[in-house]
C-alpha cells in the first residue's frame, strides 16, 4: 500500500509541475485559472501540514495567486512524497480542524487518497478553463507519467 501511494504522489507531483511550466510558458494570466491552480497547490500544503500536526501555513485556500506563488506551493510535493516514505502507519489517525475551524478526524490514508483526487479533479478544470481561454493545456493523464517512467516514450512525437 505504501509504494503505491508513493508512487501516486508521485505522479501528482509531475503532473503539477507539468500545469505551472504550462501556465508559465503561456503567460496565463486568467484569474480563474491562476486562482484555481493556487487553491490546488494550497490545499495539498494544508493538508500536509495537517497530517504533520504542525500549524497551518499562513496561506488562503483561495486567494489570487502568481505564477511565483504558485512555483513556491509546488514544493510541498516532495514534502508529501518525502512524510509517505517515512510513514509508519498509513491507516493512523488524523485529528485536524477544516478551514471553518470544526474538529475532524480521519485516516492518514482517506487523506492521501482525498489529496489525490482533489488534484486530478482541479487540474482537469484548470485544462477545460485553459482551452476556454485559448491556452493549449498540457496532458496529466496518469497513463501518460507511466509511460515517461517506463520509458516508452523514448523517440515518439
Amino acid at each position: 500500500m505504501k509504494s503505491y501511494f508513493v508512487s501516486s504522489f508521485r505522479y501528482n507531483a509531475w503532473a503539477n509541475k507539468r500545469v505551472v511550466r504550462a501556465l508559465v510558458e503561456q503567460s496565463v494570466q486568467t484569474p480563474a485559472i491562476l486562482r484555481l491552480a493556487g487553491h490546488l497547490f494550497a490545499a495539498q500544503l494544508i493538508w500536509l501540514h495537517r497530517i504533520k500536526g504542525i500549524s497551518p501555513p499562513d496561506i488562503k485556500l483561495w486567494d489570487d495567486y502568481t505564477f511565483e506563488a504558485l512555483q513556491e506551493l509546488t514544493p510541498s510535493d516532495q514534502g508529501w512524497i518525502d512524510h509517505i516514505e517515512g510513514e509508519e502507519d498509513l491507516s493512523r489517525k488524523v485529528s485536524y480542524n477544516n478551514m471553518a475551524g470544526q474538529p475532524f478526524t480521519s485516516n492518514l490514508d482517506a487523506i492521501m487518497a482525498h489529496v489525490l483526487h482533489h488534484g486530478a479533479y482541479h487540474r482537469g478544470q484548470i485544462a477545460l478553463l485553459m482551452r476556454r481561454e485559448g491556452f493549449s493545456p498540457v496532458d496529466t493523464d496518469y497513463i501518460i507519467w507511466n509511460r515517461e517512467m517506463t520509458n516508452q516514450l523514448s523517440g515518439r512525437v
